[in-house]
């Protein structure tokens, strides 16, 4: 008889974990879809606000309206103060990254914008190597390619600039001396 009552149990425990396996799978790979889509084909930086974040999932899968709320709750953030409760809402923001990261690697705009700052603040190669290591950030190799993109579209961009200011700034003043001197 308790054998019987083991076994109905574990059959119930079964079912509310296979249920819940399929939600949690469903919502990262919603989430995942979302965070890829933004950053590769929109082009978007992260967001770092966590209240845009969540106004950007939900909007865009309305399968997610509630996610991040469930995440958030999980830390028990009644028990503490609001501005502990930000920086709760950060970390679970990134924790959303980190998850979607590890279901599609492509989904490391979170990941190279920390490795860029930790890059900046002057963290060594072997720190961001060990950050990368656990997941938080990119390789310092990584960093020091996107260092490279963005140092040659600056210039591209500055030259550009350049060339069509320094037009028109040319013809502004030829056109001035022209009407100065006639």
């Amino acid at each position: 008889m308790l054998f019987q009552l083991f076994n109905k149990i574990s059959f119930f425990y079964y079912i509310d974990l296979n249920n819940f396996r399929d939600f949690l799978n469903d919502k990262v790979q919603r989430l995942t879809t979302v965070l890829y889509n933004h950053q590769h084909y929109e082009h978007q930086k992260p967001i770092i606000n966590p209240d845009e974040f969540v106004q950007l999932i939900e909007m865009r899968d309305p399968e997610l309206v509630g996610f991040f709320d469930l995440l958030f709750q999980s830390t028990n953030p009644k028990g503490k103060n609001a501005q502990t409760q930000e920086q709760l809402k950060k970390k679970v923001m990134l924790l959303c990254h980190c998850i979607a990261s590890l279901r599609n690697k492509q989904v490391s705009a979170a990941k190279s914008a920390i490795g860029l700052s930790l890059t900046s603040a002057g963290t060594s190669v072997t720190g961001i190597n060990m950050l990368a290591g656990m997941g938080l950030s990119v390789t310092y190799q990584t960093v020091y390619n996107n260092l490279q993109k963005i140092e040659a579209g600056h210039e591209g961009s500055v030259r550009k600039y350049f060339s069509h200011n320094v037009r028109i700034k040319q013809l502004m003043l030829i056109l001035y001396l022209y009407y100065y001197y006639y």
